[in-house]
């Protein structure tokens, strides 16, 4: 019975793009999703709520296409679009820690409805954004020339 349910429910059109939104750009896993969908109110046709493992079928299924349409929309993760309003450059002399900026970054996820990336996919953006972490005194990772808005 659990098979053919799995099999038969698919996502409409608007869950299935924030499903992948919420996968692809804020590193959400299907089960978070699940939890998410449950919270919104995003049923499945006969009022159940969609399962993790409906959401990974639909998504593997429809993924192509969904790549095509959402990633023209809105690319960026949610630390991307913190810090391109709560970063800047400044003098040569400022330094701003990790720890700054992930605090900064958490609470303001908090205020947008937004579920916080881990420290370590938040690390990985940083270097997809070519950002350069140089320790300080007391071995803290901080960033040169930089501060928070």
């Amino acid at each position: 019975m659990k098979a053919k349910r799995l099999l038969e429910v698919n996502l409409d059109e608007e869950s299935l793009k924030r499903a992948y939104q919420l996968y692809r750009h804020e590193s959400l896993s299907y089960r978070q999703i699940a939890a998410l969908f449950e919270k919104e109110g995003r049923k499945d046709p006969k009022g159940r709520p969609y399962t993790n493992n409906i959401i990974n079928r639909n998504l593997n299924e429809n993924w192509k296409a969904l790549e095509a349409v959402v990633n023209g929309v809105d690319c960026q993760n949610s630390f991307e679009r913190f810090s391109e309003s709560h970063i800047r450059k400044s003098g040569p002399k400022a330094r701003l820690p990790r720890k700054a900026i992930y605090s900064a970054y958490v609470k303001w996820c908090q205020r947008e409805k937004v579920h916080p990336m881990s420290q370590v996919k938040v690390s990985k953006t940083t270097q997809k954004l070519g950002w350069v972490w140089m320790k300080s005194h007391g071995n803290t990772a901080v960033l040169k020339g930089f501060e928070l808005n």
